[in-house]
């Protein structure tokens, strides 16, 4: 699984089931909530420290969107 959609989706779906607000995982991930909220809602691209900073404080195994299935096409 490594579309982009997909993956704020799961993001969104633990910050949910955590009960924490966005402001929370933004501070705690050192990432502003307005960066987050772009990410999030706007279709920014996320780069790779923000995901592992939000992974690390969301506790996901960024192992988790690894898609090693060769791509056909």
């Amino acid at each position: 699984m490594n579309d982009m959609n997909s993956i704020i989706c799961i993001m969104r779906q633990q910050i949910a089931n955590n009960g924490q607000s966005k402001r929370f995982v933004a501070e705690r991930s050192n990432i502003s909530y307005q960066r987050l909220q772009r990410i999030f809602n706007q279709g920014a691209v996320m780069s790779a420290t923000e995901f592992l900073r939000l992974c690390k404080t969301l506790k996901l195994d960024p192992m988790l969107f690894y898609d090693d299935q060769p791509k056909v096409g």
